[in-house]
């Protein structure tokens, strides 16, 4: 044992707990140590010759002290002890350049640092200081160096188990009343110290596993995100967790009374734990004859939801009640309770306050009554147990003794608390926000592929391109469109429409279906149809880029195409069943002449004509056969807009449905994109707009006429009156309907694309806005 002056210790923990530890075992031992919670103290006792040795512990976070340990390696390295709990900062440490010997790696434990203090000490006393790291190897190594380590160890362990003066003399006088213990003496004495031993360890293994409260700093729990339309309604929440952190302002006085009252009624005056409230709880379990009420104050409860997992064990309430102390001393009381009431669970998937007051009533936590308010107070403990929806007698019985603990604890008058407990309890359960939901679901599948889980866990604000005015307008042509066919006794149909702005692409209005409890397939954006003569308009394109004009003339005769490797011929036939000789280009799609379509397509070529609906906007697999050009190879509805309305403008059309998306710092994380760019010739595009016009003023569309606006736009209806669409626009919006059934039946006799889908499309015109459809992302971006 070396305990003079010249041999002293000087100890430096990242952690004040963990330094005392190891310079109160240093001094039971017999070794001088002092402990100095600043750095530059302990070196500067090691320069003035004060201590011989600087042990430093750095627990897990040597990153966080990798600066200091550097320097000490750099210039202290003969006289430092290294300290630290994770085995993979040895490889840091003897990077540094420390000896692997002088490092210490796992759970503290003084008695493998009183054996390493007091072998350094022995190291120095046999070897010069130019010498004394191989001399240390040596020494280690040998017999010698072997039994001095074990004899410290035994000097350690007798160290502390050494009975202390009156505590061992009361022990003495309190055994000595029987002479029949006095033969046990030593037993009990030995199982006392054990056993005492055994505590102090365990209390010491769980004080030193608590986890870095610091953290709490960058907390963040999952958010639900939310979806909002381009003019600001709520569309929906994505979430794992429903939560909306709000800060402890936004939370009403006497709804923080409520939590209060009937969770911790001392929560101001105790430091984390109140041993009041313990012997309460406790007194209460021994009357009940069991755990009948918690003893845990607000903070504790916050400590085990982010710390600590549920589990209901000794070593967990240790823990919790020691992270309970840290938190009191680290963080205000209204932290402590902000924290808490955003982090609390209420049941129905309702995380924090804030979500908790919109599913149980609809409305702001601002908003919140004092019923209100103890309701939710009432639910953390059970939430399924006390819910108002499942159980409403026995959560109508704990509102009502929250309130009664505001009453008692002075946070209400009697009169508050009576006219409370007369109020109904909520009866509807306001669940997640869903509206346009075949839009919403289109969009979430498109922002999952760049943000992944994010999307239901960091509570982004994504504004998307959808008008709600336009798809209540969208939502509400379908209905009296699916009402008119029932009217004339065509059934179990379903309905599509998707409208883009022109000038942007965005998605203003999207309908997948006729029920979405029913069916979630989005028959806007999923379903592949044939487009009958809707496709038409793209060969037409195709013949104008190569030369021909609305007035060049084309053959409206008979035309028969080998199909099949020439086992079989098709004949293409118009509608009427007549064939008109020589039309105009104009003409024949002003009357949608199939024959004629057909001859003009094998002058153009399919793979011009191919090109040119790739080029528009058309991705799905376009058939090398001429019946393509009638509309034979399927698509997408979403498809057939977007190339009607790269044909309306000459530019890219693209479908966009995120006009920005705002993350919880305020920040602008979403790129909108660059403006389109032309790929159509102008006078192509002037041409197509006046054949289009034509078909409503003289063709298929003539009903569109009724709109005050001049429109465009072509009619399709494929074989056996299995599909019927109409795809248009006017100068801001291309809109297209599609009306079929889903196994492909037909629709009924007669249900054309212009009596059935054409109305719908009409319907959602009529009601469109004039002007206001564009939106300041295009003007931001084309800027």
């Amino acid at each position: 044992m070396r305990a003079d002056g010249n041999k002293g210790v000087a100890i430096y923990a990242a952690k004040t707990v963990r330094g005392q530890i190891i310079a109160k075992s240093l001094a039971v031992c017999g070794i001088p140590a002092s402990f100095d919670s600043d750095p530059t103290a302990a070196i500067a006792k090691i320069e003035k010759g004060e201590a011989a040795l600087l042990v430093v512990d750095v627990n897990n976070h040597l990153q966080a002290e990798i600066d200091l340990v550097r320097s000490l390696a750099a210039h202290l390295t003969d006289c430092l002890l290294m300290t630290h709990t994770d085995p993979r900062d040895l490889a840091t440490l003897e990077a540094l350049g420390i000896d692997g010997a002088n490092c210490i790696s796992g759970p503290l434990d003084p008695e493998r640092i009183y054996v390493a203090v007091d072998a350094f000490f022995a190291i120095a006393d046999h070897a010069k200081p130019i010498d004394r790291q191989s001399c240390g190897k040596q020494w280690r190594m040998s017999a010698r160096g072997r039994r001095a380590r074990q004899n410290a160890r035994n000097v350690f362990r007798r160290a502390m188990a050494a009975p202390k003066g009156g505590l061992w003399r009361w022990w003495r006088k309190v055994t000595r009343w029987s002479l029949m213990l006095r033969p046990m003496r030593r037993l009990l004495s030995a199982v006392a110290i054990l056993s005492a031993g055994a505590a102090a360890g365990y209390l010491f293994w769980c004080l030193s596993t608590l986890p870095d409260i610091d953290r709490l700093n960058h907390f963040s729990p999952f958010k639900a995100s939310k979806l909002y339309s381009s003019d600001n309604q709520l569309l929906a929440e994505l979430y794992e967790q429903r939560r909306t952190p709000v800060p402890l302002r936004d939370v009403p006085q006497h709804v923080r009374q409520a939590f209060i009252a009937v969770e911790d009624a001392r929560y101001f005056q105790h430091s984390g734990i109140d041993p009041v409230r313990i012997a309460g709880a406790l007194w209460a379990d021994i009357k009940a004859g069991g755990y009948h009420q918690g003893g845990s104050t607000i903070t504790q409860q916050l400590s085990k939801m982010i710390f600590l997992n549920p589990e209901k064990t000794i070593t967990r309430k240790i823990k919790e009640m020691a992270i309970a102390l840290m938190l009191e001393r680290t963080y205000s009381k209204d932290r402590i309770l902000e924290l808490y009431l955003n982090q609390a669970y209420f049941g129905s998937q309702a995380y924090g306050i804030q979500a908790a007051a919109e599913a149980y009533f609809g409305k702001d936590v601002k908003q919140l009554r004092v019923a209100e308010g103890a309701l939710l107070a009432a639910l953390p403990k059970a939430p399924n147990a006390y819910s108002p929806f499942r159980n409403p007698e026995r959560s109508r019985q704990r509102r009502d003794h929250v309130l009664q603990r505001m009453e008692i604890n002075g946070f209400i008058p009697r009169d508050t608390c009576q006219r409370a407990v007369r109020e109904a309890l909520p009866r509807v359960f306001h669940g997640r926000q869903y509206q346009s939901p075949y839009f919403i679901d289109y969009c979430q599948k498109r922002l999952e592929e760049t943000y992944g889980d994010r999307l239901a866990t960091t509570g982004l604000k994504v504004y998307t391109t959808l008008d709600a005015r336009l798809q209540a307008a969208a939502e509400a042509a379908i209905s009296r469109g699916m009402a008119d066919l029932k009217a004339r006794g065509v059934a179990d149909v379903q309905a599509a429409l998707v409208a883009l702005a022109l000038d942007t692409g965005q998605i203003k209005a999207m309908v997948g279906g006729t029920d979405y409890d029913r069916t979630q397939f989005n028959r806007a954006t999923q379903a592949l149809r044939q487009p009958g003569s809707a496709f038409k308009p793209l060969v037409y394109m195709a013949a104008l880029k190569k030369g021909f004009r609305p007035d060049s003339l084309i053959q409206d005769l008979p035309v028969a195409i080998p199909v099949n490797n020439g086992r079989q011929t098709w004949r293409p036939r118009n509608y009427t069943g007549r064939f008109n000789g020589e039309v105009t280009v104009k003409e024949a799609l002003t009357r949608s002449l199939n024959a004629a379509t057909v001859n003009l397509a094998l002058q153009v070529g399919l793979k011009d004509i191919i090109e040119t609906a790739r080029t528009a906007g058309i991705q799905s697999k376009l058939h090398a056969v001429y019946p393509t050009v009638l509309g034979a190879s399927e698509v997408t509805l979403i498809e057939l807009v977007t190339a009607y309305g790269t044909l309306a403008t000459g530019r890219q059309v693209v479908p966009v449905s995120v006009d920005r998306i705002i993350d919880k710092a305020a920040a602008f994380i979403w790129d909108p994109g660059e403006a389109p760019s032309t790929i159509l010739p102008s006078a192509s595009v002037a041409a197509i707009r006046e054949m289009l016009a034509a078909v409503v003023t003289d063709g298929t569309a003539r009903r569109a006429q009724c709109l005050d606006r001049p429109v465009y736009g072509k009619t399709g209806t494929t074989n056996a009156n299995a599909d019927a669409l109409f795809i248009g626009f006017d100068d801001e919006l291309v809109v297209g309907v599609w009306v079929g059934r889903d196994n492909r039946e037909p629709i009924g006799p007669k249900e054309t694309g212009a009596r059935t889908a054409l109305p719908i499309w009409i319907d959602f015109m009529q009601h469109a806005p004039a002007g206001g459809v564009r939106m300041a992302s295009f003007q931001r971006v084309a800027q």
